[in-house]
């Protein structure tokens, strides 16, 4: 093979190429390699640099006619430009610098308009960083308007074109596989959107995934709606980007879907058991650790995030009454009506059944940090905290009405 061929042999190798028109058709768009060996000055970039210089410098003086070539990292996407032309190093240098000082990054944040999303596109925000929000619905971008200097894109994960359009111009992406109540294949819906979210990242300027997964995503099977975040950690194999997944236990939020009935009649209704302790954390301090990774350099990494404790729904119960000044007792949901309170909440038999399984995983203690090939971080708000600012917060939105 000559050397001004493209050669794909396992690292999709890229031989010399003359000039910027080249270089623009046949770089500029496509990733060769994401680990790149070494920088202009020969320092080693990664713990596999050496690794991957012995296995690249055989096969690469193969198409050079065994001279011997240079590896570069030039730019900020970790393009390995390997050429052996002084004309195209000069160029490649030159180009690669002015791309690093010249670009700048932009996190985009699919699900901006939840409770999570919308908390990390606020935290990055604050850090004075590009953000564009992606919401779904376009009658909630009314909500995020408020941030300065904040992009917002309508795009549903479902459509790849509009995906493709909110991913334009992206560094880092937070990607995540939102539950669906209308979905009559909870599974297939899942595989489909992380198709899209791949077809869209593949061929982009993105450099970095983090994805919103949850604790139980080390099960494969038989864990319900807990299978869409293994499904999310084990998709995006093909990509040549960073990937960072973060595991989040039970948000202290569910526990406001029982308000009312606590209300009136001093009732917290639970699926659980009320004495099973489980980890649970708040979707604040979730979001805070999202947007510190957005902006930094990790990959390959799992991180898994709970509380500074763990809580049982009776103990849930007591920190109400506490704060609101009153007797609440805890009542478990027999199994036997599970189906018919989730199909009450108008929920496909799909998504009631996912629902059913994933309930049983937490009941049967499955749901909980693995602590295998992950990093397990205890976040710092403890649930009593957490509630008095949420309820601050919700009767603040109720007398605003």
């Amino acid at each position: 093979m000559h050397a001004n061929n493209n050669a794909t042999i396992g690292f999709r190798l890229l031989a010399p190429i003359n000039g910027p028109a080249s270089y623009e058709s046949r770089v500029h768009r496509s990733i060769v390699y994401s680990v790149v060996v070494e920088n202009k000055f020969g320092k080693s970039k990664g713990q596999d640099a050496e690794i991957l210089r012995a296995q690249v410098a055989p096969i690469a003086r193969s198409h050079f006619h065994n001279h011997q070539p240079r590896l570069y990292m030039l730019t900020r996407r970790q393009d390995l430009i390997i050429t052996n032309n002084w004309p195209s190093r000069l160029f490649f240098l030159l180009h690669g610098v002015k791309r690093n000082l010249t670009r700048k990054s932009m996190n985009i944040i699919m699900g901006a308009s939840g409770q999570v999303g919308s908390a990390i596109v606020e935290k990055l925000n604050a850090k004075n960083v590009p953000v564009k929000a992606v919401i779904r619905n376009p009658e909630k971008a009314s909500a995020l308007q408020r941030f300065k200097d904040v992009s917002i894109e309508v795009a549903d994960a479902f459509d790849l074109r509009a995906l493709k359009k909110a991913f334009k111009n992206g560094t880092s992406v937070l990607l995540l596989t939102p539950d669906d109540p209308n979905s009559d294949d909870v599974v297939g819906d899942t595989k489909r959107m992380l198709d899209n979210y791949e077809k869209a990242i593949d061929g982009s300027q993105i450099e970095k995934i983090v994805g919103l997964s949850s604790m139980g995503a080390q099960l494969e099977s038989n864990s319900g709606s807990l299978k869409m975040s293994y499904l999310l950690e084990h998709s995006f194999a093909s990509l040549t980007v960073k990937k960072v997944f973060i595991r989040p236990a039970y948000y202290y939020s569910n526990w406001m879907q029982s308000l009312s009935t606590i209300e009136e009649e001093g009732v917290l209704s639970t699926f659980f058991p009320v004495d099973l302790k489980m980890p649970m954390v708040s979707p604040q301090d979730v979001a805070k650790f999202l947007a510190d990774i957005m902006t930094d350099d990790k990959d390959d990494t799992i991180f898994e995030l709970e509380g500074p404790e763990w809580y049982s729904a009776s103990d849930i119960a007591n920190v109400f009454g506490q704060v609101l000044g009153r007797n609440v007792v805890p009542l478990q949901i027999p199994r036997e009506e599970w189906w018919k309170s989730i199909k009450d909440f108008g929920f496909t038999d799909d998504v009631t059944k996912n629902f059913i399984e994933m309930t049983q995983t937490v009941v049967d203690g499955k749901a909980k940090a693995d602590g295998v090939g992950t990093v397990v971080k205890k976040m710092e708000t403890p649930f009593e905290s957490w509630l008095k600012a949420a309820l601050k917060k919700h009767y603040q939105n109720s007398d605003s009405l």
